[in-house]
């Protein structure tokens, strides 16, 4: 249900700011997960900023969800710009 999703996406987002620190936290604006995708929104960020979370967060992130939602077969991690 709606009510689950939101409060897994609340626990990944808490344990992923554990894990990447407080910058991650002020960065991300939302998650999302899409077939596999998680999808993170942040903060009105360039392309060159993108790239580079990217590379700074790329396997925490994919390492913390897979550990806490291994059910979501979470496989890759999309930077995207939020409104």
């Amino acid at each position: 249900t709606a009510l689950v999703q939101a409060a897994q996406h609340k626990e990944l987002l808490a344990a992923l700011t554990w894990r990447c620190g407080p910058g991650f936290a002020e960065q991300v604006t939302a998650v999302t997960i899409r077939r596999g995708m998680l999808v993170l929104q942040v903060r009105s960020a360039a392309p060159a900023q993108l790239y580079q979370l990217r590379i700074r967060w790329e396997q925490d992130i994919l390492e913390v969800a897979q550990q806490h939602l291994p059910a979501a077969g979470i496989r890759d991690v999309r930077f995207v710009s939020s409104p």
